[in-house]
């Protein structure tokens, strides 16, 4: 898992997969857009920077969760997340963003 899976995400597919991915460093918007053109049944995790997710500016991390919000937009089985935590990760950036989605 990781880099660029857009380019191969046709391949991923054609396993029967129910659910996939959305690395960081891919096209995430296309990435998304592909599945709901060809299987919208199919569940996605959106992958947020976790470099972000570590930083100490409320505001980069809430502009960070606004982008991975309007990806999944009006998109069913989404669920977002960051693949892992850095180790340098405040606990208190989870509730952060816990809260900003609530």
């Amino acid at each position: 898992m990781g880099g660029n899976t857009f380019k191969i995400l046709d391949d991923i597919l054609s396993t029967g997969t129910g659910y996939v991915v959305c690395n960081v460093e891919t096209n995430q918007q296309g990435f998304v857009d592909r599945l709901c053109e060809t299987h919208p049944h199919v569940n996605v995790r959106i992958n947020m920077d976790p470099g972000i997710v570590a930083c100490h500016d409320p505001a980069t991390i809430y502009r960070e969760v606004d982008r991975i919000v309007a990806i999944a937009a009006g998109r069913k089985n989404c669920l977002m997340g960051t693949g892992c935590l850095p180790l340098e990760t405040p606990p208190g950036n989870v509730k952060l963003i816990r809260n900003y989605l609530a």
